[in-house]
């Protein structure tokens, strides 16, 4: 077995991203039965007890099921017209075939700044947990009926990759119309040779992944190969895959095949969070009193709102605060799950108490301990 693919049995969280061609086979509709196999396949995983969540084209091709007579296909207005009829039928889709399992799903439609700014980064992780924790397959998908040049990310593939690492998912599967990277364009090289695994995305990487994309999808190998190189940053093993091999998930997660293209993680997903926590500029401090501080430092615990004393500073919720003790002494940095205004009025108490007192709650920490470093 290849050796970056031993520890592929830990792989508990998942994220799938199926393209266009996937789910078209060639043709400009949509093709259901194979949606169905897909979910068919993610619920074997999920019987695993292994958590999944799928990043889905194909919204433009579904929407010109339904409304694609006398369309410029091309115009920027039309394409939102049609996203916006095929996203609503793309979800159902979704929905319909994973309750042949019992299994029901959640859409989420994302753009750029949803995911860069820190409040709602944190909103999208807390709600996308929420599902995951109750056994409900996200639906992921990015919002271009609303999104602009600007807040476009661009393609599925680039969101696949902001959400396994948001999540800090073990694996990013990218199926796609061929098996993962070759040396060249294999339909015109008999020769090209098929990479199983490449330890680092760089120049000569990319150079053979080449620019292509379908025409009704947007990512092609290179979009998929800066997924790739953002999820290995992060510590995040990416396959690229061939879709339409069968039962392709299940082989790839549970029986281990060396199937696609391999670019594993590098370095561990915690330790590379805790490195974005110690270089974040910090936006205020969170004092804490002596047994607050004894309890994260010497038991690896969350801070709770009883152990703070005080709050210096405006920030958002999602922000990097610094924890001192009352004298000033910084000893941890960590991402604060409250804005500060609402960590005035919630130290000191409870956290039975933040909803009474607040009106609503994002939890009973005020620092996850997986979002907190000591210094």
């Amino acid at each position: 077995m290849n050796e970056f693919r031993q520890d592929s049995s830990q792989y508990r969280r998942v994220v799938v991203k199926i393209g266009t061609s996937n789910l078209t086979q060639g043709s400009a509709a949509i093709n259901r039965d194979q949606i169905g196999r897909y979910a068919d396949q993610i619920a074997t995983l999920l019987g695993a007890d292994i958590q999944v969540m799928v990043v889905t084209s194909g919204a433009r091709a579904a929407g010109l099921e339904r409304l694609n007579t006398g369309l410029d296909t091309a115009a920027t207005h039309t394409k939102q017209v049609l996203t916006s009829i095929g996203q609503a039928r793309l979800a159902g889709y979704w929905d319909q075939a994973f309750a042949e399992h019992g299994v029901l799903v959640g859409q989420i439609l994302l753009t750029r700044h949803e995911i860069e700014d820190s409040v709602s980064y944190l909103n999208i992780q807390d709600t996308l947990g929420a599902l995951l924790e109750r056994r409900i397959v996200p639906i992921i998908n990015e919002n271009d009926v609303v999104a602009t040049s600007r807040l476009k990310v661009g393609d599925n593939d680039s969101i696949a990759a902001m959400v396994a690492v948001m999540m800090q998912a073990d694996l990013l599967l990218i199926l796609t119309e061929t098996d993962g990277l070759y040396s060249k364009d294999p339909s015109r090289h008999p020769d090209a040779e098929h990479l199983k695994t490449v330890p680092v995305v760089d120049g000569r990487i990319r150079a053979m992944a080449g620019g292509t994309s379908t025409d009704q999808g947007t990512g092609g190998m290179t979009t998929k190969l800066e997924a790739a190189q953002r999820a290995q940053r992060a510590g995040v093993d990416t396959i690229i895959a061939d879709g339409a091999r069968d039962r392709i998930v299940p082989r790839i997660v549970l029986d281990r095949e060396e199937l696609g293209t391999l670019i594993p993680g590098l370095g561990n997903l915690l330790q590379n969070r805790q490195r974005r926590i110690l270089t974040a500029v910090p936006a205020g401090t969170i004092q804490v009193d002596m047994g607050a501080r004894n309890a994260l430092v010497n038991r690896g615990t969350s801070l709770l709102p009883a152990g703070i004393k005080g709050v210096d500073g405006s920030f958002r919720r999602g922000e990097t605060v610094r924890l001192s003790l009352l004298d000033g002494q910084e000893f941890a940095r960590g991402i604060s799950r409250y804005a500060s205004a609402e960590l005035e009025v919630i130290k000191g108490v409870q956290s039975s108490q933040i909803a009474s007192l607040l009106g609503y709650d994002y939890g009973a920490e005020a620092i996850h301990r997986n979002d907190l470093i000591l210094i």
